[in-house]
């Protein structure tokens, strides 16, 4: 069992457990981290699937792709990045004036195989879609749609690519949409090869809407925590209860120490995966 190895410190409660004293580890919880990245994504897909079901399942939606400008793929990947975001920003405030509504949405970021970026956005704006009497009978139809015109129209005029993409998300047999499928349009680009990729200092590889919000915003605590850096071994010794480790699962006496004066020890401080430390104990062997 492998756990974060850039921890903030560590939350201590007296009454989250019966009988216990309850430690947890605060983790990274960034997307390079070999174990806080696949934490992020179960996270993720969670709240997204509870938010829809609870907040949008009356919603109709539409999946949206745009691309970044020639120049920036001439660039590089990084460029890539910067040209969506700058796009997406004001492509944003057009979307909201052309539909005349508050927009929702979810955006994400994937990587082609060329290792430039292209940017998926989940919008609802399906039944302003719906409302142009489109006939879409193939694939090539929905390139044809009016708002994909506008889409392409707009992105080139932002600085974008021409090459955009927007679908109604339903069942094509059924013509009928539902939480799950709507919510997997967007979950199925949340894998670990997120955290392969080389973002932007301070560039979200997730964004939403501020009604849709993130796992962060909606977290709810149970009971009262108090914040440390570490405990040292004289808290052990006088606690009055078991410490519990919610993060490991043991019951925390001096062994779990390691020798040191202070838990959790330094080597879940110093900011090395636990691909670096199996290489540095492979060459010692």
């Amino acid at each position: 069992m492998h756990y974060c190895k850039r921890i903030k410190g560590v939350l201590l409660s007296l009454d989250f457990r019966m009988g216990f004293i309850t430690l947890v580890r605060i983790s990274c919880k960034m997307w390079n981290c070999p174990c806080c990245r696949q934490k992020n994504a179960r996270n993720w897909r969670a709240y997204l699937l509870d938010t829809f079901n609870k907040k949008f399942g009356h919603e109709a939606w539409c999946f949206m792709t745009i691309t970044a400008h020639k120049n920036a793929h001439k660039a590089g990947s990084r460029a890539t990045i910067l040209n969506l975001q700058q796009v997406w920003k004001r492509l944003y405030d057009r979307l909201r004036r052309y539909y005349g509504k508050s927009i929702e949405y979810v955006r994400i970021f994937e990587r082609h195989s060329s290792g430039r970026f292209h940017m998926h956005i989940l919008i609802n704006t399906g039944l302003e879609y719906d409302k142009k009497g489109y006939v879409i009978k193939d694939k090539l139809d929905e390139f044809r749609h009016p708002d994909c015109r506008w889409l392409r129209l707009a992105c080139s005029q932002l600085g974008g690519g021409w090459r955009v993409h927007i679908r109604r998300v339903w069942d094509d047999q059924k013509r009928s949409s539902n939480v799950g499928l709507v919510v997997g349009y967007i979950l199925k680009y949340m894998g670990k090869d997120m955290a392969s990729f080389e973002f932007p200092k301070h560039q979200r590889r997730i964004q939403t809407s501020r009604k849709v919000g993130s796992p962060a915003r909606a977290a709810k605590g149970v009971g009262t925590w108090e914040h440390k850096r570490e405990i040292g071994l004289p808290y052990i010794q006088a606690a009055a209860k078991p410490i519990v480790d919610m993060t490991t699962g043991e019951i925390i006496n001096e062994r779990s120490f390691e020798g040191e004066a202070y838990y959790p020890p330094l080597e879940y401080y110093r900011g090395e995966d636990w691909l670096t430390c199996q290489q540095k104990e492979h060459i010692v062997t």
